[in-house]
């Protein structure tokens, strides 16, 4: 009865501490760390030849108010919100919309018939909601299901030839009605997910390695070569080559795992006739686009030409421009700093220097393992994108088909852009609610 009555005592203390404590995942672990602690106090008691009544009620009393404990606790713990993440993909997005108001306003018949505008507003919409379902899920839950969203975006991949159409030259697109989903682009957040989750790179042993590299990283860059999905392909293999760069076992590993695949990278692209054509050409155009200024280079030659003549201030919201290319798309950026000049252009880099710091102190700031590995690993999906339409805006990379995330016109993209925002979001929000021995130092702090 006694033990019973100094338990209860013990247990209403640590009630009373957890009820001011919101993040409730921590609760259990919060009582654990305190009853540990208790329970020193009371040995320490109970030597001294106290009773041990006494020697519970003296424990209790030394740790303080519960209640200021419980307001510390959840001030060190509570959920944060990325406001500067936030404001920063908001910015984007109300940039992208205009960008698109300009696109419907100008002359071409082509852009009012597909409305842009109103569906590119639809689309933001529907982002905002996955973006918002996600910030709210507990990212951890993912890890559990990280073989399953990988064999998945293997899967479609795989079945991509049997039930995709073929648009633009790529087998990528599953129609419903009018909308098109874009497989490969749902392939690499289903991918990128699961190898956040699966064991780290330093834990393979060399046999282990070989299986990993050819599973993991050679069969999803030939799946996606196959679908002519050049420039996906490109992204994936940054965000695989990241993974082993952040779970790295040692450098000599990373230096083989390296030298392995760029050597069967290479022998695929260019040891295929159509791919060494394909690859070469658009290399060659890119570094001279003036031999070629009606084919291949075009886009750039136009891209160069749009921005040049957009000077400091623009030529206006809606002006239109024939001469550049999927101005929905691809020509975006270029078409958007035409309409709305240099210092809007300036603007937007300066937005996505901003996001790409946000996304590195995020990954930097978790504690969680998976967590930082997620964070790092779909922030760099976000960042090549944003990267590589830079910098081939500026005429430093060639156009291969990507678009900048947020301005740019696009269905599947779009909306899982926002979902990526949403997992980065869920990261930032729980990054200081995983307990890492913090117990005694925050209890001493409070104290």
């Amino acid at each position: 009865m006694k033990q019973q009555q100094n338990h209860s005592r013990v247990e209403q203390f640590l009630e009373e501490v957890c009820e001011r404590v919101r993040a409730k995942e921590l609760h259990e672990e919060i009582k654990e760390e305190l009853r540990a602690h208790l329970d020193e106090l009371i040995e320490g008691n109970l030597s001294q030849g106290m009773s041990e009544e006494e020697a519970v009620k003296q424990a209790v009393v030394c740790m303080g108010e519960p209640d200021l404990i419980g307001k510390g606790l959840d001030k060190v713990h509570r959920p944060r919100t990325d406001w500067g993440m936030l404001a920063i993909i908001g910015l984007l997005s109300v940039i992208g919309i205009l960008a698109m108001y300009s696109v419907q306003m100008s002359e071409a018949e082509l852009t009012r018939m597909l409305n842009f505008f109103q569906n590119k507003i639809i689309l933001t919409g529907i982002g905002l909601v996955f973006m918002t379902l996600l910030w709210a899920l507990d990212y951890r839950k993912l890890k559990k299901y990280s073989e399953s969203l990988f064999v998945f975006g293997i899967g479609i991949l795989v079945l991509a030839p049997f039930i995709a159409e073929k648009i633009n030259g790529a087998t990528a697109w599953i129609m419903i009605g009018q909308t098109g989903l874009h497989i490969p682009t749902i392939a690499i957040m289903a991918m990128s997910i699961g190898l956040a989750g699966i064991k780290p790179a330093k834990e393979w042993g060399w046999k282990e390695s070989i299986v990993q590299l050819v599973c993991r990283g050679v069969i999803p860059f030939v799946l996606l070569m196959k679908m002519n999905s050049l420039a996906f392909a490109a992204v994936y293999t940054a965000i695989f080559v990241a993974f082993l760069w952040i779970t790295r076992r040692n450098v000599a590993q990373i230096m083989t795992f390296g030298a392995g695949f760029t050597g069967f990278i290479y022998f695929i692209v260019v040891g295929s006739d159509y791919y060494n054509y394909y690859v070469t050409m658009r290399l060659r155009n890119f570094l001279v686009p003036w031999n070629d200024p009606n084919g291949e280079g075009f886009m750039l030659q136009q891209a160069r030409n749009a921005i040049h003549s957009g000077g400091w201030w623009g030529q206006g919201i809606g002006t239109p421009n024939r001469t550049i290319p999927y101005v929905q798309s691809e020509g975006m950026l270029p078409y958007f700093i035409y309409c709305f000049g240099w210092l809007a252009g300036i603007a937007v880099v300066m937005l996505i220097l901003c996001f790409i710091g946000k996304a590195i102190e995020t990954t930097y700031r978790t504690k969680d393992e998976f967590g930082k590995r997620l964070s790092f690993i779909i922030g760099m999906l976000l960042i090549v994108q944003f990267v590589w339409t830079v910098l081939m805006t500026f005429g430093y990379a060639p156009f291969v088909g990507l678009t900048i995330p947020f301005l740019s016109y696009g269905g599947t993209g779009q909306v899982l852009q926002f979902a990526t925002i949403g997992l980065l979001l869920s990261i930032y929000r729980r990054r200081d609610t995983i307990p890492t021995s913090w117990m005694p130092n925050t209890i001493n702090q409070i104290k």
